[in-house]
C-alpha cells in the first residue's frame, strides 16, 4: 500500500515540476496543488469556523473541487485570502490551503 501511495506521490511531483512541452509550469504546479488538496481535505470542518473566508467560499475541498472542475472558476475569492495559515494549523491532516492562492 505504501508503494502505492509513493507511486502517487512521486507521479504528482512529476507533474508539477516536470509539465509537458509547451504547458506552463505554473498551471501544472497550482493543478497539483488543488488536486492534493481535494484528496487530503475530509471535509472535517475544523478550519471553517475559524476562517471568515472559509465561512463564505467553503471548505478547502470544495473549493478545490470547483477550481478544477470549473471551466471558467472565479478567481476573484484568491484575493480574499488572508494568507494566515490557521486552516493549515488547526488541520488535523495538514492540509495547507493556502497553496491555492499563492
Amino acid at each position: 500500500m505504501e508503494s502505492s501511495a509513493a507511486l502517487t506521490a512521486l507521479k504528482r511531483h512529476k507533474q508539477a515540476f516536470c509539465p509537458p512541452p509547451g504547458a506552463d509550469p505554473t498551471t501544472a504546479a497550482l493543478r497539483a496543488s488543488l488536486e492534493q488538496i481535494s484528496e487530503d481535505c475530509t471535509n472535517c470542518n475544523k478550519c471553517q469556523p475559524e476562517c471568515s473566508f472559509l465561512l463564505k467560499h467553503g471548505k478547502p475541498k470544495e473549493i478545490a473541487d470547483r477550481l478544477l472542475h470549473q471551466p471558467q472558476p472565479e478567481l476573484d475569492a484568491a484575493f480574499e485570502c488572508s494568507l494566515c495559515g490557521l486552516c493549515t494549523a488547526v488541520c488535523p491532516f495538514q492540509v495547507n490551503p493556502v497553496e491555492m492562492f499563492l
